[in-house]
């Protein structure tokens, strides 16, 4: 008898703990919040090992800073008998866009200056540095020098060395708060001019892929990453640019010890206004609209499915072409943005090309069952066939945003992008 009532009680702790920890993994795998298209229902999976029962109408429900009106709460239960957690349901209009899966060219200036190193400056007194000393950092904007505005290199320069030794008042910008800080330029020993210690960068340039055109948005979406400066790791603050056509002249493939990349060049006119530069990627205002028959249905995050997939990029000959991959792993939480599946290039063309995913094929676009599920963002260092994808809605709501003079997003950790 008590060797029964010991094994019982032994079973019951196993399943109990099994059934904990399952519990447990799919809570930290669900996210908290998710969209459905009117007049469907809310589903995770396959609908059997994850039941969602609508709980409640909800008048407004948040989700990324906004608020709607259509929403309601869902209870997701294991087997619909053990509860795991209730999530925010929006209710949103189905939405269809042009796929792109095109080169383009980025031409960025920032607001201000960006301040992005330090040099110390050899003096008659020893080495000094008076920017660092006045609290001027990295990642720093700099809008104004003594009451002037600076859009250059050559700005900040000629009202230095025209200030020479003088105080001189700097109006700096960070973490979207704007003060002032003084300080008087030094003589350099080195070549008799006068600096105050700073490396500062004005614009940025380069080659990524067009994810997709919405056009009620009217708004054009790319790379499917923010860019970030190579020197501070931070989004770069954008004053204006442009997206340019481009064209693909050259390959180099990633080998075990470096990642490759698609070699380009500008080669058009001008594509659209850039209008953000979000972490979930670059997006611009287009003047007219952008021709394309490849036109599909935006996948919500719940219906990206492991499994086959393909993605539409270009390499060469200048025309978009689809190449299979497949979807690895998929998170559904909500703890990155950008970071939420994971890829793998398995398409034997594309892998001799190129050695599998590379620089110039962020914003690649991502489709599986006929809709666009995201795109390319990420290669693994130590694996190039291996990167990861951002989820199609996720650009889909900044581009909206874009589109009607709404955002700002949060800051988040930054990866090795593939752009």
């Amino acid at each position: 008898m008590k060797k029964l009532t010991k094994f019982i009680f032994v079973l019951c702790f196993l399943l109990s703990s099994a059934t904990l920890g399952t519990v447990g993994y799919f809570e930290a795998q669900i996210g908290d919040s998710y969209s459905v298209y009117k007049d469907n229902d809310f589903c995770i999976g396959d609908g059997k090992a994850l039941v969602c029962t609508k709980t409640d109408q909800t008048v407004a429900v948040t989700k990324n800073g906004s608020v709607s009106v259509n929403g309601y709460r869902s209870k997701i239960s294991l087997f619909g008998v053990i509860p795991i957690k209730s999530v925010n349901v929006t209710e949103a209009d189905e939405c269809e866009v042009a796929v792109l899966g095109t080169p383009f060219g980025i031409r960025m200036f920032t607001e201000g200056v960006l301040v992005v190193g330090y040099s110390d400056i050899e003096t008659q007194n020893g080495i000094k540095n008076p920017a660092v000393e006045a609290g001027i950092k990295t990642g720093d904007i700099i809008l104004k020098v003594n009451g002037k505005s600076v859009e250059n290199n050559n700005d900040v320069q000629n009202i230095i060395r025209a200030r020479k030794s003088q105080m001189t008042e700097f109006l700096i910008k960070r973490d979207n708060k704007q003060f002032t800080v003084k300080l008087a330029p030094l003589l350099s020993k080195t070549d008799n001019v006068y600096k105050i210690g700073i490396w500062i960068r004005d614009s940025s340039a380069g080659i990524g892929t067009l994810t997709f055109y919405e056009p009620r948005s009217g708004v054009a979406a790319g790379l499917g990453h923010g860019i970030c400066d190579a020197d501070t790791g931070e989004l770069v603050p954008v004053d204006h640019g442009q997206f340019v056509g481009a064209e693909i002249v050259g390959i180099k493939k990633s080998t075990e010890d470096s990642t490759g990349e698609l070699q380009g060049m500008f080669s058009g006119g001008v594509i659209a206004e850039i209008q953000k530069n979000d972490i979930t990627g670059v997006y611009g205002k287009v003047s007219g609209q952008i021709e394309c028959d490849n036109v599909l249905e935006i996948a919500l995050k719940q219906e990206v499915k492991v499994g086959k997939a393909q993605i539409l990029t270009t390499l060469d000959n200048g025309q978009p072409k689809v190449y299979d991959c497949l979807i690895k792993k998929v998170y559904h939480n909500d703890s990155s943005k950008i970071k939420n599946m994971v890829i793998e290039v398995t398409d034997p063309e594309l892998i001799k090309k190129t050695g599998g995913i590379v620089q110039g094929m962020s914003g690649s676009p991502i489709i599986q069952n006929g809709k666009l599920i995201g795109a390319v963002t990420h290669v693994f260092l130590n694996n190039c066939l291996q990167g990861y994808g951002i989820f199609a809605e996720n650009m889909l709501e900044t581009a909206q945003s874009v589109g009607t003079g709404v955002l700002d997003r949060p800051k988040e950790e930054q990866l090795k992008d593939a752009s």
